[in-house]
Formats: C-alpha cells, structure tokens, sequence
C-alpha cells in the first residue's frame, strides 16, 4: 500500500497511529505465547485534506511482528476507503497482479504467456509460427528471455 500512495500521491500523504496495543493472548499448542495487536490508524491525503481511517489486528507469537502486521492491515483498510488496491479484492485482479509481477520478476513461462496474449489481441493465430511471424522474430526465439522482454517493451 505504500508503493501505491507513493505512486498515487507522491508525498503529499500522511499517516498517524491513532491507536496501538498488544497484549498476550494465549499460547500456542506448543505452550508460546501469542500477541493479540490491534491498531488505529488514520491516513490523510493533504491535496484533498480528506482522512479515512483503518482498523487492522494479528495474532502472532511475536509482539513487534503482531504490531507491524496489525499496522500494515490498518493501512491497507484506510487506502481501500480511498479507492486504492480495490483490484485486489476480487479473483481476477488479484491473477492480473501475480501475472504482472510474474513478468516483472523474468519467469520464462509469464513472458511467454504475456507475449502469445498480445499476438492474439494483434491477430496472430495460437501457433508458436504465427506468433514469431506476428513480430518478425524466428520460432526459436520465443524461448529467449531477454527477447521476450524486449518484446513487451516495444
């Protein structure tokens, strides 16, 4: 959610911890104990002077780990109530966002799906020959990464 609000907003974003606590809940099946965090946070965004707020809480064998977990849940609920991240809520946006970072990340087999993709949307038919004519590469390079990315690039 960071990234995001950065991409988004820049700088021009706050966020200020309204409420925080933890306390010890329990232990585990092993006898560990468990934190139950609970954060308030409220996220401003300055050029629009609005403010949402989030809730977020964790149990966790760890308190500075229940109270980072607990924070991240809080700020994730406050950005949704700006709109941001929404595409993550439903199954198809969440498969277009692990594809994007499959690509992101160079795995061979998200290159290469990507690429047939946008032959298809171009024209090409779903043959590993009509997808190297459709950008003028031979057959065998469909199997070179950096092709590919150079592909998605142009």
């Amino acid at each position: 959610m960071v990234r995001r609000l950065n991409d988004v907003c820049g700088g021009d974003w706050g966020l200020r911890v309204v409420q925080s606590s933890v306390e010890e809940a329990g232990t585990d099946a092993k006898g560990k104990a468990r934190w139950l965090a609970q954060v308030t946070v409220d996220l401003s965004i300055s050029s629009t002077g609005s403010t949402r707020s989030g809730v977020g809480a964790a149990l966790m064998g760890d308190p500075d780990d229940a109270i980072k977990t607990a924070q991240a849940e809080a700020l994730k609920k406050a950005g949704n109530q700006f709109g941001m991240a929404l595409e993550l809520w439903t199954e198809e946006g969440r498969e277009v966002v692990a594809r994007g970072r499959a690509v992101a990340q160079g795995d061979l087999g998200a290159l290469k799906r990507e690429v047939f993709e946008r032959a298809l949307a171009g024209g090409a038919e779903a043959t590993p020959e009509s997808v190297a004519e459709h950008f003028n590469i031979n057959v065998e390079e469909l199997q070179n990464k950096d092709t590919l990315l150079k592909l998605l690039e142009g």
